[in-house]
């Protein structure tokens, strides 16, 4: 009866182990989460390449989240901003300077962009300020030569391309693997430590039942 006991126990806490790591685990873990299609263009004046990839984030993440995330997961460094909350580099482009207002005319300054499957269009406000949307892609592109308006160049990527991830192809180099939830670690802990007092206290009642006999 007491080996019955024991291989139940042990039976009992591998369906623990088990159902912590189960599919449904990364699920849950996937639906606190959104995956969102970034696209960072550095203009004609850079020799930059054009950034164009997904990237997992939390729920609350805003479009700048999004694009500081992705940026640093490639080992860059990030965002740079001005006082006044403008966006003024990303990944070191420019090195200085934020919205320069240039002799030739126009502006030298990030543009933002919001792009659905029919079109790029000009946001007049800042990616700090937007919730990011799996539905949409987030689009930056520096002009050397911008008006501040919805005339200034869009972002030199096809929509179909950017929006990919919001039909579920994900770029696998540049998503952010989220790893197993808290809840799920904890079970498995539970588990592992049941493990360790069941075992020793079993062996001590089979030592006592021996001595009886």
């Amino acid at each position: 009866m007491l080996r019955r006991f024991l291989s139940g126990t042990l039976a009992m806490l591998g369906a623990i182990v088990m159902m912590a790591l189960a599919p449904g685990v990364p699920q849950a873990i996937a639906a606190s989460t959104k995956v969102i299609a970034v696209v960072v263009d550095f203009g004609t004046g850079s020799t930059k390449a054009v950034i164009t990839h997904c990237i997992r984030v939390p729920q609350s993440a805003t479009d700048a989240d999004a694009v500081s995330a992705l940026i640093k997961l490639d080992g860059g460094s990030g965002l740079r901003w001005a006082s006044n909350g403008l966006l003024c580099g990303i990944n070191g482009y420019p090195a200085s300077g934020c919205g320069v207002t240039q002799a030739t005319g126009g502006y030298a300054y990030w543009a933002y962009f919001h792009g659905s499957n029919k079109a790029w269009v000009y946001a007049n406000n800042g990616p700090a300020e937007v919730v990011a949307l799996s539905s949409q892609a987030v689009g930056l592109r520096f002009e050397d030569k911008g008006r501040g308006a919805g005339s200034d160049q869009r972002p030199r990527v096809r929509l179909p391309r950017a929006l990919s991830c919001s039909n579920g192809i994900l770029d696998a180099e540049h998503v952010v693997r989220t790893p197993a939830s808290a809840s799920a670690w904890i079970a498995v802990a539970v588990a592992l430590g049941l493990l360790v007092l069941v075992i020793p206290a079993t062996t001590v009642v089979l030592k006592i039942r021996r001595r009886e006999d």
